[in-house]
């Protein structure tokens, strides 16, 4: 095999081991449906509403939000086109972080996820997993 051969085929087979996306923020692309099936699935009261958070939808959320309670803590899901529109939802949230609005917030690819409150390991644990 040539060596610019063996050079695409290396670089194509870290690109797939990577994921083409990673670190905060990521490639990944989550539902709202799905992500909102599952939390219900796992214990949290699940309000799937496609309209549970203005700021969420005004600032990009295009794909709907998910509003789910665990135990007193809430946490509202937004899910946008792509990680780029999430991080506009994320910076939207950014001014109530730290208040009595948002707790605890982070992104992981098209999905914001904003905590009233910050969550325990296990609650944090249960909606990353949930995230479809």
């Amino acid at each position: 095999m040539p060596i610019a051969a063996r050079i695409l085929s290396c670089a194509l087979a870290c690109a797939v081991a990577a994921g083409c996306g990673g670190g905060s923020g990521g490639g990944e692309h989550y539902s709202a449906d799905a992500t909102a099936s599952c939390l219900a699935e796992n214990g949290a009261s699940v309000d799937p509403g496609n309209r549970v958070d203005v700021l969420a939808i005004r600032s990009g959320a295009e794909e709907g939000a998910v509003r789910a309670k665990f135990g007193s803590k809430e946490l509202i899901l937004s899910f946008s086109a792509d990680a780029d529109a999430a991080q506009d939802v994320q910076s939207a949230y950014e001014p109530f972080s730290d208040s009595n609005v948002v707790g605890d917030l982070e992104r992981k690819g098209n999905a914001v996820l904003a905590w009233t409150d910050s969550p325990s390991d296990d609650e944090r644990q249960t909606a990353e997993d949930c995230l479809r």
